[in-house]
């Protein structure tokens, strides 16, 4: 199959090329996946795990970004109270002022990607992604949840 008319592989390129782009549009402040924890958690706050999966990165790195973030002041971690194994990370208020500039770098970067596209481009492209999202959902909730060896066990 031709790589260059994989939709897959296009997909792909689009995440790498969103990566190489998002410095210019973020001023350095924040990486565009610590914008992205930011993001979730200005609905609610979560677990590391839950974080991890939601902006799909290993759950190890996840704990090195919160880490950066705590140590900024835009969130904090506490134990969860029901399930001591948990860590629950919120928003900051500093990490809520913080949203501000961050839409703004996520307006900048929309506008620069859509600047070249008709509006009948974006209607096929987000009908289009829509349905690659539900595909790729529904292979993910079929696949084995990922088993967890704990140190000391193997």
């Amino acid at each position: 199959m031709d790589m260059s008319t994989n939709v897959l592989h296009r997909a792909i390129e689009l995440r790498r090329a969103l990566t190489r782009a998002a410095p210019a549009a973020f001023s350095g402040e924040l990486t565009l996946r610590q914008g992205a924890v930011l993001r979730e958690l200005r609905e609610a706050s979560a677990t590391q795990v839950s974080l991890a999966r939601a902006i799909a990165v290993d759950p190890s790195f996840m704990v090195r970004m919160i880490d950066d973030l705590q140590a900024r002041g835009l969130v904090r971690r506490k134990r969860s109270e029901t399930d001591r194994r948990q860590v629950i990370v919120s928003i900051t208020a500093a990490g809520s002022r913080a949203l501000g500039p961050l839409d703004a770098a996520y307006g900048r970067l929309a506008e620069a990607v859509e600047r070249e596209l008709t509006a009948a481009d974006r209607t096929a492209f987000l009908r289009i992604t829509e349905k690659m999202c539900r595909s790729l959902d529904a292979l993910a909730a079929r696949a084995p949840a990922p088993v967890e060896v704990r140190r000391g066990q193997r």
